[in-house]
């Protein structure tokens, strides 16, 4: 992911490179620039871990879904444990 994002950033910083931007809107620029990088690296972070927390939830249904029709099935004591 991080190369993908570099890829996007890369043309941003050759512009920045540019003599005729201001020292001090390039560096306003540059924080703006570095500022988004970070916000959407984390949103992406948040969204990978909620997926995460939806698959587990899904595998956490289905195991107490599976445990419910063992205990109530007619199998001897010792099989189901």
């Amino acid at each position: 992911m991080d190369t993908s994002i570099n890829r996007t950033v890369d043309p941003i910083e050759t512009q920045l490179a540019d003599p005729m931007i201001d020292k001090d809107q390039r560096a306003s620029l540059g924080s703006a620039c570095s500022k988004l990088v970070t916000q959407y690296k984390f949103d992406m972070m948040c969204l990978n871990l909620q997926i995460i927390q939806a698959i587990r939830h899904g595998h956490q249904t289905l195991l107490s879904a599976l445990l419910k029709e063992l205990s109530e099935s007619q199998w001897p004591e010792s099989v189901k444990q």
